[in-house]
Formats: C-alpha cells, sequence, structure tokens
C-alpha cells in the first residue's frame, strides 16, 4: 500500500530529537484458523475491494513492505488519507508503537516525520537541523 500505508496521526507530543528512535518491527504469527479469517476479513474489507479498483490487481498480503497480518491481529483498521485523494491507508504502527512498514518501505520515514515535527509530512512545516539529520538517516537506510 504505500502507495502510501500512513494514516497514523501524530502524537500530541513531539518526540524528543536527541531521544528518538524507530519503532520495533511488528512481529505476528498466526494460527491456521487465524489465518483463515485473517484473509476472509481483509478480501472482504472495504480496503481490498478499493485496492483492486484503483489499482486494477489485488494487493499482495504476503507484502515484505508492509505486515498486514500484524495490523489486522493488533485491531488496526484503514482510515482514509486526505492527502492522498481520500483512499484507504492502513497505520504505519500498532497501538503499542511497533511498525508496520519495513524498515526499507517508502513511506516509512512519514511516521518518522509525524513523531519529530507533531505533524503529517503533506502540511508544509520547518525542520530543525536536528529532525533534518534524523529523516536523512531513515531515508538512507
Amino acid at each position: 500500500m504505500s502507495g502510501i500505508a500512513s494514516n497514523s496521526r501524530p502524537s500530541s507530543s513531539v518526540a524528543n530529537p536527541d531521544t528518538y528512535d524507530v519503532a520495533p518491527q511488528a512481529k505476528v504469527k498466526l494460527t491456521p484458523e487465524e489465518e483463515i479469517k485473517f484473509q476472509k476479513e481483509i478480501k472482504g474489507s472495504e480496503w481490498y475491494k478499493e485496492y483492486q479498483k484503483n489499482y486494477g490487481e489485488t494487493p499482495n498480503l504476503d507484502s515484505k513492505d508492509y505486515n498486514y497480518r500484524a495490523a489486522w491481529k493488533s485491531g488496526a483498521k484503514p482510515e482514509r488519507y486526505a492527502p492522498d485523494e481520500n483512499r484507504l491507508h492502513w497505520p504505519s504502527e500498532t497501538s503499542k508503537g511497533e511498525s508496520l512498514k519495513a524498515i526499507n518501505h517508502p513511506t516509512g520515514w512519514m511516521e518518522d516525520y509525524m513523531q519529530l515535527t507533531g505533524k503529517d509530512p503533506s502540511e508544509p512545516t520547518s525542520l530543525s537541523d536536528k529532525q533534518s539529520a534524523i529523516l536523512d538517516l531513515k531515508k538512507a537506510q
């Protein structure tokens, strides 16, 4: 998805650039019963149907870029994201702060940007030198 998979909201407080670190990767192993439920719920979802309509193909639920199973198991749901034509997007992190995007995900830097600035990257803002350096390192990974 990412086209953008991020619809996480900035936290109410901006992260301290001196102590900020990238979120740990979410990991999950579904039981066979959970896998059946996951497939049924995801393939019947509005997001799945919208993805097929917009891109002419089904989403890759086994993507190395985004952990759909961890998102589903955590209870995360896609939400409309206005900067991307109001399409449905999955969050970048679980409610426990675990990253659902791979470190090399094309928009993985967006969550870090939001945590460091308190703003969505689609909104204009100025970054401090320290914030810029952290984001440059993240993008280089």
